[in-house]
């Protein structure tokens, strides 16, 4: 269809960008075919992937204060009594170490289910990075719900919004 050298230009335009911009110019094709401005393509979304920063070192130190003044006051009464205090303020600083530790792992275990289920409702809404419409054919929706459903659309949809409209499709009821 195009000649060697189209080809070859292509290809190497193609081969320096991102897979972002390549995403962008798969909408930017999409748009020129179907005559579509070039606005309406889907907005580039990056995973936001937010540093975690868990802090149970003011616990730790608070404890170790405790366990001090503690151990201290108990010297003047029995010095044997200050060393066990102070051997159970290691074992609750080591207690401290490994509830922090579990607490980490649970978290960014929740965090990347978080971001795996956000991922895939992005490519619920914007399959391949492009606007569900561009594979998506009302015809499928028209023959599951029939002519109501257009009406349907009518009435919710307003063109002149430019905004993205989430619509939750019923189970169509069997006719």
């Amino acid at each position: 269809m195009l000649d060697e050298n189209k080809i070859k230009s292509l290809q190497q335009m193609v081969g320096a960008l991102t897979q972002e911009e390549l995403l962008w110019m798969n909408g930017y094709i999409n748009c020129m075919i179907t005559k579509t401005p070039a606005t309406e393509t889907a907005p580039a979304l990056k995973p936001a992937i937010s540093k975690i920063t868990i802090t149970y070192g003011t616990e730790t130190g608070n404890s170790k204060k405790v366990a001090t003044d503690f151990a201290a006051k108990a010297k003047k009464i029995d010095p044997g009594l200050s060393t066990a205090i102070l051997a159970e303020q290691s074992k609750q600083i080591k207690q401290f170490e490994q509830l922090g530790s579990r607490l980490l792992r649970t978290e960014k275990q929740t965090q990347e289910t978080n971001l795996k289920r956000i991922q895939r409702l992005k490519e619920k809404l914007f399959p391949e990075g492009g606007l569900q419409e561009r594979h998506e054919n009302f015809l499928t929706f028209f023959s599951n719900y029939g002519p109501k459903w257009i009406e349907e659309l009518i009435t919710i949809c307003d063109p002149w919004v430019g905004q993205f409209l989430v619509l939750e499709m019923k189970d169509p009821q069997p006719s």
